[in-house]
């Protein structure tokens, strides 16, 4: 390990990346969780839906969505959802992906309690 000063502070800036993408992914398996027993369907309750938004960056990315759109369609956020949740699972295999490449390169070891993997 590098004793240079600014390498060890990218090295505690990737760590408190990394801690805070963690805590998001733990996050995420519970939403999803949420989501995979309200399933894909042609109507949501308002709650059901706010089991979709489970992130402010969510909504704000719907939002702009339908600012562009101009219009909001119930078959396209259904579309959304059902993407969301296929591609969740791929999202959380690539962070996995990107601890084990950390700790192979001995940028710091993710294979504790902390990291959740």
């Amino acid at each position: 390990m590098s004793s240079d000063p600014v390498a060890l502070k990218l090295r505690e800036k990737l760590r408190g990346d990394w801690d805070l993408l963690v805590n998001s992914v733990t996050t995420l398996r519970s939403s999803m969780k949420k989501c995979e027993g309200i399933g894909i369907k042609a109507d949501y309750s308002f709650e059901e839906s706010e089991s979709f938004d489970s992130a402010d960056e969510v909504i704000q990315i719907r939002d702009l969505r339908n600012s562009i759109a101009h219009e909001y369609e119930e078959a396209d956020i259904r579309k959304i959802y059902a993407d969301t949740t296929k591609l969740a699972p791929l999202l959380i295999k690539t962070i996995e992906s990107t601890g084990r490449f950390l700790t192979d390169r001995n940028l710091f070891s993710v294979n504790d309690e902390k990291s959740g993997f």
